[in-house]
């Protein structure tokens, strides 16, 4: 934690939760939540590739409403756009 400086995880998966324990959407939106309440407050970004629905709990959990999906057949430069969009969001210059 800096003053002045805000904080953000992104979380880039290509898919649900799967193999670990407790390693479910809801419990990734706790860790979420968790954070965003925390002091300092961590917003999460979810961005996923493919269409995940789920994944929203996440981002709606750490502060940032939506999940954002990428499509795997244009996935770099979907995923370039999306990180921008964040680094936007965040007011990064």
């Amino acid at each position: 934690a800096q003053s002045g400086r805000r904080s953000a995880v992104v979380l880039l998966t290509d898919g649900e939760p799967t193999g670990c324990t407790f390693n479910t959407v809801q419990s990734v939106a706790g860790v979420a939540d968790t954070a965003f309440k925390g002091s300092p407050s961590v917003r999460t970004y979810v961005v996923a590739l493919g269409g995940i629905s789920e994944l929203d709990q996440v981002a709606q959990a750490g502060g940032t409403n939506t999940a954002r999906l990428i499509s795997v057949g244009n996935a770099q430069n979907a995923l370039v756009g999306a990180l921008q969009q964040i680094r936007s969001a965040e007011g990064c210059q």
